[in-house]
């Protein structure tokens, strides 16, 4: 039987200094508010780093209201750098469910007794 790994902890030490404005879309970790604040905790640096330079050079655009464009604009290389290595080291595990974030219309569809699925 394969060993258990332990989990790691929530927060792997403070986050960097840059990351204080990313706080009320994606949380104290990284684990996400709500459907327009994504989980972005545990992502690889290096994706988090090449992202968040596509959004400082705006070559990335799939953000209507430009929140991440302008979030990243005054970011150096050394903060991005920072940032990454501070959020791949945070755990990818799901924040507990809030009135905020709440589970899919699926999910609910699941829950409901079967006889009202046929």
């Amino acid at each position: 039987m394969p060993a258990c790994r332990r989990p790691r902890a929530m927060s792997a030490g403070p986050a960097p200094a840059a990351y204080e404005g990313c706080v009320g879309c994606h949380g104290a970790n990284g684990e996400g508010v709500g459907a327009a604040g994504p989980a972005i905790a545990g992502q690889p640096a290096v994706y988090v780093a090449d992202q968040l330079r596509k959004w400082r050079q705006g070559a990335r655009r799939n953000d209507p209201r430009g929140v991440m464009q302008i979030a990243s604009a005054g970011l150096s290389d050394a903060e991005i750098a920072a940032l990454a290595a501070w959020l791949a080291a945070q755990s990818a595990a799901r924040a507990p469910a809030s009135a905020v974030a709440t589970g899919s219309p699926s999910d609910a569809a699941w829950e409901a007794p079967a006889a009202s699925r046929a």
